[in-house]
């Protein structure tokens, strides 16, 4: 009996040992899940280092994200599928008459949160439509004399860097240049990321998540688009030179992130360089008013130093809105050259 009973302990504490082994064994599993989901989050919320392709790029070392995969597909069943999510459509001008002086002071309240990481109000970016046209606002003498330029203008690259933009302001610009540049003389744009980075006191992680996938996969949408990304933050002017050695085009034209192209604005300064390929040529520019986005004619242009080496702009003759005109300063952030001339002077 005795040995019976120690046969029988032994039994129970076999079972309950292995009960055991088996309920450590479960909670290993689970904490190693838990584990690596916590490290996928960082992987993802953390931006790695990212490897530049001519055309289209994820991030280096990891997988394509499943929207890539598929994006073929969707090519033929919704190429518009971005636009549509946002309740935007794509590559259809509509008119410019968004403004937000009748918005309400309970939208206006924030305000503050809205201009936080941008000096513009991004909210109400937002609720424009990234295909929104501007109206011609050349001169009549200037659209009657170049009603009809060349057929032989170099082909174009247009350049935009980008660091921490706004999605959809920076979204907006590609239209706005798709939209009013000639097919047979817009080459391609490079949309060159400067290795944004998520910061929480100026650009949030929401931002930050935008400018990856969705960003990569509404470039894949749009026509004539190429998206470089860099491994580490370069600065401006070696972000411009990574897109200028990759351009394609004949002539070089660089742009802010944040802009708005209205109609001919691409052919006169392709016209110019036609003339001499060694001149660098500035567009008149005008502004968009960041809180309520209304356009603003003033063609800014020909510049010169006041004594105190501040920039100044110099008045044109009345009646000389036509005749381009020498410059001793010029606005950095836009600009045309010939890309052989420009790269041969070094960038």
């Amino acid at each position: 009996r005795n040995s019976l009973f120690a046969g029988a302990l032994m039994g129970r504490s076999w079972f309950g040992w292995l009960r055991v082994a088996v309920a450590l064994w479960l909670g290993l599993l689970a904490l190693a899940a838990l584990w690596l989901q916590i490290s996928l989050g960082e992987l993802q919320a953390e931006p790695g280092p990212l490897r530049g392709v001519r055309s289209r790029l994820w991030n280096a070392g990891a997988s394509p994200p499943p929207s890539f995969r598929q994006c073929r597909r969707r090519r033929r069943r919704a190429p518009a599928r971005a636009a549509r999510a946002a309740a935007q459509r794509v590559l259809l001008p509509s008119p410019a008459g968004a403004s937000a002086r009748s918005w309400s002071d309970t939208r206006r309240a924030h305000r503050g949160q809205a201009y936080r990481g941008f000096c513009f109000n991004s909210r109400l970016s937002e609720a424009i439509e990234v295909d929104r046209s501007q109206r011609d606002v050349r001169p009549a003498q200037c659209r009657e004399r170049y009603a009809a330029y060349p057929c032989d203008l170099a082909s174009a690259s247009v350049v935009m860097t980008f660091h921490n933009e706004h999605f959809v302001t920076l979204v907006r610009s590609l239209h706005s240049v798709l939209n009013h540049s000639p097919a047979e003389l817009l080459k391609e744009i490079l949309l060159v990321d400067d290795a944004s980075t998520p910061d929480e006191s100026r650009f949030s992680m929401g931002h930050w998540r935008r400018l990856q996938d969705e960003l990569l996969e509404y470039c894949l949408h749009l026509p004539k688009v190429r998206l470089v990304r860099l491994r580490r933050r370069r600065g401006l002017m070696v972000a411009r030179m990574e897109g200028a050695w990759r351009a394609r085009g004949d002539v070089l034209v660089f742009l802010d992130s944040h802009v708005e192209a209205t109609p001919g604005w691409l052919e006169p300064l392709l016209a110019r360089i036609r003339e001499d390929r060694r001149k660098v040529v500035v567009p008149s520019i005008d502004g968009v008013d960041p809180e309520d986005f209304s356009y603003a004619v003033y063609g800014l242009g020909i510049l010169s130093f006041s004594w105190a080496l501040a920039q100044k702009p110099l008045e044109r003759a009345e009646g000389d809105d036509v005749e381009p005109k020498r410059s001793s300063v010029m606005c950095g952030g836009l600009f045309a050259a010939d890309r052989g001339f420009f790269l041969h002077l070094g960038g």
